[in-house]
């Protein structure tokens, strides 16, 4: 069998994030102990990809001191749409012969295991370009997958959509896996024709059919993994999904969680097995709760619990 490539990633996170109506850079906003921005890097770093880049504008400087050390950092002076911002990052993949994934900093439901097949389908294919998709049951404010039969003919942002093409419920979730080499001829041909006088990244689909190459498409296994932030309300429902995540995980593993609606581990909060966790309980940061501890209700907890220990309710541990 035919080694994998190596890949690289390069993550959008320039965006200010208008609709949050906050002073701080959307990517930094908290979830499940995380920021947004963190989450999609160690969704990278779980599908074993080690090369991240991350495109930064909005509040620059605060978002890059943010960033852990190791990864590779552009700026984006001037919104100037998605190709522009990805663009800014063509020192990092430039002479680069492998694949490159383009996601947003936006997208913190991301897993590692969606990346890996897309990556995989991206190289069975042997396509110039992978979108990866999703269906929408109410596909607004997506682009649209235009396909003839199974083939990918090209995505149209909703704002240049047509009325037919608004109908079609495939959706293109900004994230792609890409060629290096063909990334960078899809970028030097891509122009600001558009009513927005942006360059869109969305177009590189048509540059590279029209060039002659293959391009595919990969349905993500849960549509949730593409959902975007763009407001407070989506940050909690993203919130509640990755709860339900976190919680479905450690009962899977033998923990008992009286009701997980009402359950707020961090992302970073191990279980032990027949550990019991009710109602109201919230853990901050990596702490660890213990085989056969009992955690009653309404409990802030800021470290481990030992195996076996029984937490009172009402009462906050440091």
């Amino acid at each position: 069998m035919e080694k994998m490539k190596q890949t690289k990633a390069i993550i959008l996170a320039a965006g200010k994030g208008t609709r949050m109506r906050s002073q701080m850079a959307k990517v930094l906003h908290p979830l499940c102990g995380k920021a947004l921005v963190d989450h999609v890097i160690g969704a990278n770093r779980a599908a074993s990809i080690a090369d991240i880049a991350v495109v930064v504008g909005y509040q620059a400087e605060a978002v890059k001191a943010h960033l852990p050390e190791g990864i590779a950092v552009f700026e984006q002076k001037e919104q100037l749409g998605t190709g522009h911002a990805v663009m800014q990052a063509l020192p990092f993949i430039e002479g680069f012969d492998g694949n490159v994934l383009i996601l947003v900093g936006d997208a913190p439901l991301i897993r590692g295991e969606t990346l890996k097949g897309l990556v995989k389908a991206h190289e069975e294919g042997q396509y110039a370009a992978t979108v990866l998709t999703a269906n929408f049951e109410h596909p607004t404010g997506y682009g649209r997958i235009v396909k003839d039969g199974d083939t990918l003919v090209k995505i149209v942002e909703e704002k240049d959509a047509t009325d037919a093409e608004r109908q079609i419920h495939e959706i293109n979730s900004g994230m792609y896996c890409f060629d290096a080499k063909a990334l960078c001829l899809a970028l030097s041909k891509m122009t600001d024709d558009n009513a927005q006088h942006e360059y869109y990244l969305t177009d590189s689909i048509e540059i590279l059919r029209n060039a002659g190459s293959r391009v595919g498409s990969f349905p993500t296994p849960d549509y949730r993994d593409i959902v975007a932030v763009n407001s407070k309300a989506q940050l909690a429902e993203a919130a509640a999904i990755m709860r339900e995540r976190i919680n479905r995980k450690w009962m899977d593993a033998g923990a008992l969680i009286v009701d997980p609606k009402q359950t707020y581990l961090s992302c970073e909060t191990t279980v032990g097995q027949d550990a019991v966790i009710y109602p109201g309980v919230i853990t901050k940061g990596k702490v660890h709760i213990g085989k056969g501890a009992v955690v009653y209700p309404s409990v802030i907890i800021g470290r481990d619990i030992e195996d076996g220990e029984c937490v009172q309710g009402y009462q906050v541990l440091q």
